[in-house]
């Protein structure tokens, strides 16, 4: 398993009034992913609204990426949750799946101690059978690791890497050094920092603008790893324009209708979480139309 490059942090496909996953948005959206090229697949995450869907909603997703992906196609799907044991319980299951690993969400709502944190990693780590990814995300669950705690997290064989949706780009360079002797990787989630966290050391990145504009991040990286870091910066200022408009709502709601309007129709978020209004419909599609225009000053197609 490679863990590194362009990673999508998948949005989750769903029909109306809470009727469980869409299969045939799952696999459109499927096949656009791999069009773009990218190095992996990250399901059921903060973009793929896993603090909404039902556990059995859960499986089918994943169940209906797993039949339809190509086989060398890297998967890692989100399991983590408040209750420790609840935690492990689900991690098993999805472990039975033909997946790569499963990444872990710090508990949330419960403001728990680092070695709280460390005792819920460990036991979860030492009772599944797949490679453990944290994710880090402080600002929406309000725990966050510790340098100290990802030190000794990262000594456990069964943790290999840390997402980093922090948007913090010195704990970033952080946790990178102070796990440079250990068998352990650095995934940045924060799409804003994608080529600072590349230049730090990171292995890759795990992007939810992946989802529609995958393609022009997967060109970053293809401008970063031939050495061409002016182009990386130059290609980079051109998602800031996707960032500033998903800002203004709940995520994913511009993610899906973003999706929609290049005809890959995904549904809307689940309630509480409101479809963009009118208003940002009509940016949406600016925006959009300034990423078709794009293609042709790029010689390269995005969608």
């Amino acid at each position: 398993m490679s863990l590194e490059g362009l990673i999508t942090a998948m949005v989750t496909p769903l029909k109306e009034n809470n009727q469980g996953i869409d299969y045939n948005g799952t696999v459109n959206l499927l096949s656009f992913q791999e069009k773009i090229g990218i190095d992996g697949l990250f399901l059921l995450g903060t973009n793929g609204e896993a603090y909404m869907l039902k556990e059995n909603e859960k499986i089918d997703f994943v169940d209906t990426i797993i039949k339809n992906k190509p086989s060398n196609l890297p998967v890692y799907v989100g399991t983590g949750g408040n209750s420790t044991i609840d935690t492990i319980k689900f991690s098993q299951i999805i472990s039975t799946k033909n997946i790569d690993a499963i990444s872990v969400i710090t508990p949330y709502f419960a403001k728990l101690s680092q070695e709280e944190l460390f005792a819920h990693y460990e036991l979860i780590a030492n009772n599944v059978d797949k490679p453990v990814i944290l994710y880090n995300i402080p600002n929406r669950t309000g725990n966050d690791f510790s340098d100290e705690l990802i030190k000794e997290l990262a000594k456990n064989k069964n943790i290999i890497a840390i997402k980093d949706s922090s948007g913090n780009l010195e704990k970033i360079k952080s946790y990178i050094s102070i796990t440079k002797d250990l068998d352990f990787k650095v995934l940045c989630g924060s799409d804003g920092l994608m080529v600072e966290a590349l230049k730090a050391g990171c292995a890759g990145s795990i992007s939810g603008t992946s989802n529609v504009i995958g393609k022009l991040n997967k060109m970053i990286f293809n401008a970063y790893n031939t050495g061409n870091l002016s182009e990386a910066n130059l290609l980079h200022n051109h998602i800031q324009k996707f960032r500033s408009i998903n800002k203004k709502v709940t995520e994913p709601a511009v993610i899906k209708f973003a999706l929609k309007f290049i005809g890959i129709d995904v549904g809307n978020p689940r309630l509480p979480i409101q479809p963009v209004s009118s208003s940002l419909k009509i940016e949406i599609k600016e925006m959009m139309e300034y990423y078709i225009n794009l293609q042709d000053t790029l010689k390269n197609q995005l969608f």
